[in-house]
């Protein structure tokens, strides 16, 4: 059983009101941790995939109770696959039992 997914929305943080990918960028590379406090250790994250659409849905197993915190932060990467900054770390808490979705915001440094 899978619990039910999260949404997220990105945008380029140096366009405010523009949502999606800035110029030169393919996609956003995706990572979460969950727990209570974020790690500063980058192999403490896991890697979820990339995100092509502004709008991206993680899922995340059973084995992580409902109503726990989780980290998020991403990078967009280029063509030949480079990546830029990362973001800073957003949290949210895992939702279960029902079909309810949290979506949130990530901006990521172009």
């Amino acid at each position: 059983m899978l619990l039910p997914a999260s949404r997220f929305i990105f945008s380029d943080s140096a366009v405010s009101n523009k949502r999606g990918k800035p110029a030169g960028a393919t996609a956003a590379w995706v990572w979460t941790f969950v727990g209570t406090n974020y790690p500063t250790d980058p192999a403490a994250w896991q890697f979820q995939g990339s995100a092509t659409k502004a709008r991206h849905e993680i899922t995340f197993s059973d084995s992580v109770a409902s109503g726990q915190p989780v980290w998020i932060r991403c990078a967009w990467i280029n063509a030949k696959q480079e990546t830029g900054p990362m973001s800073l770390p957003i949290t949210t808490n895992i939702q279960g039992g029902g079909a309810s979705v949290v979506v949130q915001e990530i901006k990521i440094a172009a």
